[in-house]
């Protein structure tokens, strides 16, 4: 009895077994790169392989092409670097330190287009780079206030001019300041009750009544002026009539 059972478990387990390897023979992925025939599809590596040709054709070989020549170029450059170097890293330190009146800053000349023009086989030490006076956009000789070529100095000549300047100006402050200080002083002398312009005011009063009290005196004044006349003249008459009467006396 017990074989039996065991018999039939173990076919009946084959039977699903045997079922299920067709499920997944009939559904399965084609993962070859073999193309599809009738109305079997083509396997997955055949557009994996069609869009890996595309790119590697069409995008990554040019990329891949561009970047190796650029590479090279590069590589090119770089070989002057031992060369450029030194001469661009004396050129900024006479920029910053060895410019004087007689070597003054020069300026780089260039083409039509606007590019540096090199020196063709430069001697050790000498200018890699066509160099001359300074110009303006136009290309002329830019001049001074003077009218004479313009000579740039170092970095280092302005640097210490501007520290002077900036110390005289420090030193010009202090004295606004002071006469700012003074001038306020004598601004609050002249406010107030007893300032300048009190002060002023008040004479300006007393100069107006000194008027008006000499306005209301000069009547008297003008009447006092021809008593004082009438007077005189009654004394003029006076003292000649006592000499009238002394003569008479004298003569007897």
């Amino acid at each position: 009895m017990f074989g039996k059972i065991l018999v039939g478990t173990h076919v009946a387990l084959s039977l699903i077994f045997a079922t299920w390897a067709m499920a997944v023979y009939t559904t399965r992925i084609e993962f070859s790169n073999t193309p599809g025939k009738g109305t079997s599809p083509d396997g997955e590596l055949v557009a994996r392989v069609t869009e890996y040709d595309r790119l590697t054709k069409h995008d990554m070989r040019p990329l891949d092409t561009r970047w190796r020549d650029a590479r090279r170029q590069l590589e090119a450059h770089e070989l002057y670097r031992t060369v450029e170097r030194p001469w661009y890293d004396s050129q900024l330190e006479f920029l910053r330190t060895g410019a004087k009146e007689d070597n003054p800053v020069r300026q780089l000349d260039r083409d039509a287009a606007g590019n540096a023009i090199p020196v063709d086989n430069p001697r050790a030490g000498a200018d890699l780079l066509k160099m001359g006076p300074l110009k303006d956009k136009d290309g002329n000789p830019m001049k001074n206030r003077n009218g004479q070529p313009l000579a740039l100095r170092s970095l280092e000549v302005y640097n210490r001019e501007y520290d002077a300047t900036q110390g005289e100006i420090t030193v010009e402050l202090k004295l606004l300041q002071k006469a700012a200080e003074r001038d306020l002083a004598l601004t609050n002398e002249l406010k107030g009750a007893k300032g300048l312009h009190a002060r002023i005011n008040f004479e300006r009063n007393k100069q107006e009544r000194v008027k008006e009290e000499f306005e209301d005196v000069r009547p008297l004044m003008l009447k006092t002026a021809v008593e004082l006349q009438n007077l005189q003249q009654l004394r003029l008459r006076l003292e000649q009539r006592l000499r009238e009467l002394r003569e008479p006396a004298g003569g007897g």
